[in-house]
């Protein structure tokens, strides 16, 4: 059977023919094969597509993302969800992301939004959404792990100690720099109009 443009898919995918609907109509197996390899931005940066399942294609985000890391981001989460089936971002492996990156996920996710889930977020991703204000724009799923916990009735895994004490300094950190900037802000004000009272 010829799938696409006439081209005969390898023993190894001919499989996933029933998961991704688009596959056998308007993508080639070649570009699946292409677009499901690991893209390796810097050695920090990893970006992995796993093959497709039953419940859609995983991109798996782990490391740095910064600025230069941007464009392959959006190249990637924009050619996976245009394949038609539903992605799943997972976000537990980003150790940073900027404000560059997280405003890329921001218009991935208001494009695609019907088939785009992001998931795990780190505490990172988290406090940097926070941060840049973005908490109205990002809606963060629960992993399947996680959902299905809670539909048993389960509590969620407690994160580890690492994590709660990392959050804890990064809040306290944006909290005290908060209080800075109004501080900032009422010492000029009390400059320009001088002493009353």
């Amino acid at each position: 059977m010829r799938l696409g443009g006439g081209i005969d898919p390898p023993a190894e995918t001919r499989t996933l023919q029933h998961v991704v609907r688009p596959l056998a109509s308007s993508r080639s197996v070649q570009g699946w094969l292409a677009l499901r390899e690991e893209v390796d931005v810097e050695n920090s940066t990893k970006i992995r597509i796993h093959e497709p399942s039953q419940v859609g294609i995983l991109v798996e985000l782990s490391g740095e993302f910064d600025v230069q890391a941007r464009r392959a981001l959006g190249k990637t989460l924009n050619s996976a969800a245009s394949w038609g089936s539903p992605v799943r971002v997972d976000l537990s492996g980003v150790t940073f992301m900027d404000s560059a990156c997280l405003w890329e996920l921001v218009v991935e996710y208001w494009l695609y939004r019907e088939n785009l889930a992001l998931c795990n977020p780190s505490p990172q991703v988290e406090l940097g959404v926070a941060a840049c204000g973005l908490e109205g724009w990002i809606v963060f799923r629960p992993s399947e792990e996680t959902a299905s916990r809670t539909a048993d009735g389960l509590p969620p895994k407690p994160r580890e100690k690492s994590t709660e004490a990392a959050e804890s300094t990064a809040g306290k950190t944006l909290l005290d720099t908060r209080k800075a900037r109004k501080r900032r802000a009422t010492d000029v004000a009390y400059r320009r109009r001088g002493p009353q009272g």
